[in-house]
């Protein structure tokens, strides 16, 4: 019996999207961007906490995309973290962004989320306030290393480049910012700029409104 024979272009097709999802893969392992279960359940509450605020921020403002989110990012991570826990090995390989899609509003319907802030205006307040805050909340850059790490995820799903580490970022927005640790002092006149919009003076690329970080 002879055997099918699959088009030549559906074979081309299948080369290209395993040769994008290796590039992809590539690309994040170099720039320690793979955010899997296996990271996940290695970090703190507050690093997770702030990874999916970062993202959030950068999904909902930056990529504006069709998925909505209404619970707080603490909702999110528990969900995130039972799947982890309570799923089977093989899925610890599954990313956070992509698990986290999962648990978005049901089309049509906003849910109803008594422990979820949502703040008018870009971005939310994630601005130099909350960076200040979060950093005597959880202790020096945990969650804003977990906020910044939030974003390059959701850029690196969009190709955009930031080849820098997460805690280079940290330091980068913290020194714009003006803001001493040790004081508690931060730059009153730069302190209503986003944390998203910070973070881009620093990006690689121009496309993604990178300006120079005066």
């Amino acid at each position: 019996m002879r055997r099918k024979m699959r088009p030549p272009m559906f074979g081309a097709i299948l080369g290209l999207l395993l040769a994008l999802c290796s590039n992809e893969i590539m690309s994040q392992q170099k720039q320690g961007y793979t955010y899997d279960g296996h990271w996940w359940l290695s970090i703190s509450s507050n690093e997770q906490t702030g990874f999916l605020n970062g993202y959030l921020d950068c999904y909902t403002y930056e990529h504006k995309g069709s998925d909505h989110f209404s619970s707080s990012a603490d909702t999110y991570r528990n969900s995130v973290t039972q799947f982890y826990q309570k799923g089977q090995s093989f899925e610890l390989n599954d990313s956070v962004p992509d698990l986290l899609h999962q648990f978005h509003d049901p089309q049509g319907r906003v849910v109803i989320d008594k422990y979820a802030e949502h703040e008018k205006g870009p971005h939310g307040g994630n601005n130099g306030l909350y960076w200040r805050q979060i950093s005597v909340d959880s202790g020096p850059e945990v969650e804003q290393r977990g906020f910044v790490e939030g974003y390059l995820a959701c850029h690196a799903r969009q190709g955009h480049t930031f080849s820098k580490s997460a805690e280079a970022y940290v330091l980068l927005i913290t020194q714009w910012y003006g803001f001493n640790r040790e004081t508690d002092d931060i730059d009153a006149k730069r302190e209503p700029t986003a944390i998203a919009d910070v973070l881009l003076r620093f990006s690689d690329q121009d496309q993604i409104g990178n300006t120079s970080a005066k």
